[in-house]
């Protein structure tokens, strides 16, 4: 895992850093508030939905948050109609596809998911 750290940050611009793993049971309304100083997200797919539409469209994948890495992984991968819903047009964070045989490390490879995904014209 600690490659797969690696690798996403110097994908993503960083010269040095450390992912911060994120796990929340209860959230409110200041929930959202606390995006603005998350850069990396590494969670499952269902970690992600608990947040809730609202706060994945408004704080998590808007125009203007912090986030520059969102790591997916652990079980399958969210259907990108799905993820281009929920990401603003503006939005500029780096999304991976973390995956692998359970045998040895479900998060083991790593897959940047293209931006030209989430443009409108893409098919």
């Amino acid at each position: 895992m600690i490659v797969n750290y690696i690798h996403i940050q110097l994908c993503s611009g960083y010269k040095a850093g450390r992912g911060v793993q994120i796990h929340w049971k209860k959230y409110n309304k200041a929930f959202s508030l606390f995006f603005f100083y998350i850069c990396i997200i590494q969670a499952t797919p269902t970690l992600l939905r608990r947040f809730g539409v609202h706060i994945i469209k408004s704080a998590v994948l808007s125009a203007n948050t912090s986030l520059r890495v969102l790591a997916l992984g652990g079980e399958a991968f969210p259907v990108l109609n799905l993820l281009k819903s929920w990401k603003h047009e503006e939005n500029k964070t780096n999304i991976f596809n973390l995956y692998g045989i359970t045998e040895v490390s479900s998060w083991a490879t790593c897959y940047k998911i293209p931006e030209e995904v989430f443009s409108a014209d893409f098919r």
